[in-house]
């Protein structure tokens, strides 16, 4: 069996800590501009401690990384249809799911290839990998598979490249429907992915230049290492209270703080324009729970334009329930015309 050039194993820092990083880029070997080592430079540039390199339905990039200093690069896999993407993280050798899509030009055509959708996401979900849904309501890139099953889904890009026009729709959506899936039962995780293609845009591109690390993805690890993903925290059963505290520096930028509980406002804190840049302001919120009845909560803040600013993974409390919806078009028309528009 191929075994791949990047490792899972390779301790950038043998430290616990908050690592920063990027789950979603590109190199030339797909349809990216920077060979993998500009890119790993570049991400450092930016103070990066890691980056998931996913290009598409290729893994050409992973033997040319080599170990960059400081640097941690997760192997990954963008699985491109034409009626959707999604990331596969972890890969470190070959795998008979990978046979159909790890040397296909940049998009494959989905009626085409003869394959089952959710046999793909349930054999790298049993080799360990992590399935993310990438940019699931950005058109003309929309997620289009209805049958979907999100039982093999670990984790969903709710924050895709900011500087995209389409996402200043496509991301708010996105935060919509994973606050629907936590209230279905799911327990997936958010990730943003800067997307990043190149550093200067194509002739007649009206938009910011692609930026590497925006938005990025704080992940606390015990160590640097090629399986530092972001999870939300358990705190299992609870008979009583759960006192919940934020505090958020906003750098005078205004907007809005709010702790979510379920999908519901708990509390809100308005964030000044002229504030010091070291003011913090600080949220509270006291929930009564019973050791039966699921929960969860998380923290997100706006800037001042109301565009999503940050926003946490969830505090889980209770026991896993049972979702009843389980398909993606449980969730989603992905008739809809509006995600097939260019």
């Amino acid at each position: 069996m191929e075994i791949f050039a990047l490792s899972l194993d390779r301790a950038v820092r043998d430290a616990p800590g908050w690592y920063q990083g990027d789950f979603h880029c590109h190199t030339h070997h797909s349809d990216g501009t920077l060979a993998a080592a500009e890119l790993a430079r570049l991400a450092r540039a930016e103070g990066m401690d890691f980056l998931a390199i996913t290009d598409h339905n290729t893994l050409d990039a992973y033997a040319h990384f080599g170990a960059p200093e400081g640097l941690c690069v997760i192997p990954g896999l963008e699985v491109t249809f034409d009626r959707g993407h999604y990331n596969v993280f972890g890969i470190v050798q070959d795998a008979d799911w990978l046979g159909p899509v790890r040397r296909g030009p940049t998009q494959l055509h989905w009626a085409k290839q003869g394959l089952d959708l959710n046999d793909l996401l349930a054999a790298s979900a049993a080799d360990g990998l992590l399935n993310s849904i990438n940019h699931p309501l950005l058109p003309p890139w929309a997620w289009l598979f209805e049958d979907a099953e999100l039982a093999h889904v670990h984790c969903l890009e709710i924050w895709n490249d900011p500087s995209w026009p389409d996402n200043r729709m496509g991301n708010p959506l996105a935060l919509a429907l994973w606050t629907d899936w936590l209230s279905a039962g799911y327990r997936i995780t958010a990730i943003g992915g800067s997307d990043f293609h190149r550093p200067v845009n194509k002739p007649g591109v009206r938009k910011p230049p692609d930026r590497l690390g925006l938005p990025r993805t704080f992940v606390y690890a015990e160590q640097l290492a090629g399986q530092v993903y972001p999870i939300g925290a358990e705190v299992g059963a609870v008979d009583g209270d759960l006192v919940l505290e934020a505090t958020v520096t906003p750098a005078g930028r205004g907007g809005v703080a709010r702790l979510i509980g379920n999908g519901a406002i708990l509390a809100e804190q308005t964030l000044p324009w002229a504030a010091s840049p070291h003011a913090t302001h600080v949220l509270h919120h006291t929930a009564r729970l019973a050791p039966d009845a699921p929960v969860w909560f998380r923290l997100e803040v706006l800037d001042g334009n109301g565009l999503l600013a940050a926003v946490t993974n969830p505090i889980f409390a209770g026991p896993r329930p049972a979702p009843v919806l389980t398909r993606y078009g449980d969730f989603v028309d992905v008739t809809q015309p509006a995600l097939r528009a260019r």
